[in-house]
């Protein structure tokens, strides 16, 4: 699928830049042979081979928005933006701030920040997705965060400067996370914040059984697999320093708010022990095995949902 496939690149860590990994234990056997790695000096945890960003983005809209494998107006999704929401109205306010969205989907989270008086702009890829942005009156580039950079970032007169960038769902997803952070970093104000929202996962108790997170579609829709510890130093490199997260370790989201740091002064954050994250992965699939046990007692008519990555 990608070993000889010349569209896939093979990357380093991108937290440490080393190579020295080990492979998640019994992951193949729910990623349809598809390693995915623990890196030996930081621990986090990353697939290795990637398309670049254009070609990601294309395989998103064919394979997930254009076949209704995913829409924001899931319930449970539309409680996510709405935790996302409240979480950013409590500790900063929306008001009169300009916001940035970066993956910015169906438009579901900045009509909501809108309604609450914030003034909203949106970075998404998929065509698709720019039209009902479009139907809904919301400002948006059509194009990957790589596009934006290119396209309007390197022009001073046209980059649009923000309170607050937020990033739902989508860091994980990205090609790559350290370019994805760098380009938030230059959107932001002096003093801006940068917040956060994705599954809470890794070295956390187990929330849903392991086949249930992976699957078997090319694992570069998802190549990061962030613990506190791993997202808290990528921050750190992008000169992100976190002030606030949600009890993360007991809800199904983790939600971190960071500050832009412009000061000189090194941030600090802890290294996952790549072996401690090995053997969560192995209690996590024997968990598995009997939480699929249990399943297998419960009514069959419950709505079904793609769970990979959302």
């Amino acid at each position: 699928m990608y070993k000889n496939n010349k569209s896939y690149e093979k990357v380093n860590c991108d937290l440490c830049g080393s190579w020295d990994v080990i492979e998640v234990p019994y992951c193949r056997q729910y990623t349809n042979n598809q390693p995915i790695h623990i890196c030996k000096i930081c621990g986090l945890v990353y697939f290795r081979y990637r398309r670049k960003s254009d070609l990601l983005a294309k395989f998103w809209e064919k394979e997930i928005y254009e076949k209704g494998v995913y829409t924001s107006h899931n319930p449970t999704f539309i409680s996510r933006h709405i935790y996302a929401l409240e979480f950013i109205k409590r500790y900063i306010g929306i008001k009169k701030r300009n916001i940035i969205d970066i993956g910015a989907g169906e438009g579901q989270f900045l009509n909501l920040v809108r309604k609450e008086g914030g003034n909203i702009f949106g970075i998404e890829s998929a065509s698709r997705n720019s039209k009902i942005l479009s139907n809904l009156n919301i400002p948006h580039f059509n194009g990957t965060v790589e596009d934006y950079v290119k396209n309007v970032m390197t022009k001073s007169n046209a980059n649009i400067k923000s309170d607050l960038v937020t990033i739902l769902w989508t860091l994980q997803n990205s090609q790559s996370c350290v370019d994805m952070l760098n380009a938030a970093y230059g959107m932001l104000n002096k003093g801006g914040y940068l917040f956060i929202q994705m599954g809470s996962r890794i070295n956390v108790p187990f929330k849903k059984p392991l086949g249930s997170y992976l699957s078997t579609l090319p694992q570069d829709n998802q190549p990061y697999h962030f613990s506190i510890n791993t997202l808290q130093g990528i921050l750190a490199k992008c000169n992100f320093e976190i002030i606030m997260t949600n009890k993360y370790w007991d809800e199904d989201l983790l939600c971190v708010l960071a500050k832009k740091n412009t000061s000189k002064k090194t941030i600090k954050w802890e290294k996952d022990n790549y072996q401690e994250i090995r053997n969560f992965f192995i209690r996590w699939h024997k968990e598995s095995l009997l939480m699929k046990q249990c399943l297998k007692i419960l009514p069959l008519n419950y709505e079904k949902f793609i769970a990979h990555t959302f």
